[in-house]
């Protein structure tokens, strides 16, 4: 298999004649059964030339080996690589890439077919821009919405309000580095840091373009893991924090004030919570006793 493609290289029967403007890249690890439907959202893109590139993070089980031959027979380009973490793999994705903009895409989400259009068509007129995200929501466990802009640079630097799911330039990719392969969670995170240190602003589209799968036993639904990278990111952009640090503290003292205005009204939140699960439990008794 290829890891760049000449404007010669044959693909599904047909030549590629112009190279893309957005590159889709999906990593890949034992998740065979539900990698298709990213990979059908990403060929779905319309207005704009995008290329899909599945990068295999050593995955060789036997669902995920027949998703993968299945996806480059539908048109995607596969890259087989040794088992090294989502990070390693997303960089080689990004390596082989030869659009001008990348887009993510995890291989257990999905995207609409016009992201890559609204995403490119920002980052063409604005070169201030360097990251452009979307509303996402969540599928599979829940179905809310998440991502909503103004982006507030103050709660960026508390939490990752930024999907991973989010357009970017493959040029500021390498420049800064591409993922920090050291981190296994929070890697996109440092990303997004490591490009607003460049001066790269963020626009989150309006519409609801990503889809957030939930499932059971995902990593970063476990906060636990966040402890040490969240220390490593903090360290890398101190600077970052200093001079954003007007906003930060301003987002810190609105959070803390939101606390007390909702301790003052509803009493301390452990007694909230306890008496949400009794109100809870009586209903589910109500529900089995009819």
């Amino acid at each position: 298999m290829r890891l760049f493609l000449t404007s010669d290289t044959p693909i599904m029967g047909h030549m590629v004649t112009k190279a893309p403007i957005v590159s889709v890249v999906i990593p890949v690890y034992q998740t065979g059964s539900i990698l298709l439907d990213a990979v059908d959202s990403a060929l779905a893109q319309v207005g704009v030339e995008v290329e899909v590139i599945v990068c295999n993070d050593g995955s060789d089980d036997d669902p995920t080996v027949h998703a993968l031959k299945e996806a480059e027979q539908r048109g995607a380009h596969v890259i087989n690589a040794l088992h090294a973490g989502v990070s390693a793999t997303r960089n080689a994705a990004c390596q082989a890439a030869r659009g001008r903009y990348i887009l993510p895409l995890d291989a257990d989400d999905r995207i609409e077919p016009t992201f890559a259009q609204q995403a490119s068509e920002v980052l063409d007129a604005r070169p201030e821009v360097g990251i452009v995200s979307s509303v996402g929501r969540y599928f599979g466990e829940s179905d809310a919405t998440f991502g909503t802009g103004p982006f507030d640079m103050g709660r960026m630097l508390h939490e990752n309000i930024i999907a991973a799911t989010a357009a970017f330039r493959r040029d500021d990719w390498e420049v800064v580095g591409g993922y920090c392969e050291d981190l296994p969670v929070l890697e996109d995170y440092a990303l997004w840091l490591r490009l607003i240190r460049l001066g790269r602003e963020v626009e989150i589209l309006p519409e609801q373009l990503f889809w957030y799968r939930q499932w059971p036993g995902q990593v970063t639904r476990n906060p636990s893991n966040w402890h040490g990278p969240q220390a490593l990111i903090f360290a890398e952009n101190h600077e970052l924090f200093a001079r954003f640090a007007a906003e930060y503290v301003d987002f810190q003292y609105k959070r803390s004030e939101l606390l007390k205005h909702y301790r003052n009204r509803y009493g301390p939140f452990d007694h909230l919570l306890h008496e949400a699960r009794k109100f809870v439990n009586r209903q589910r008794e109500k529900l089995r006793g009819s």
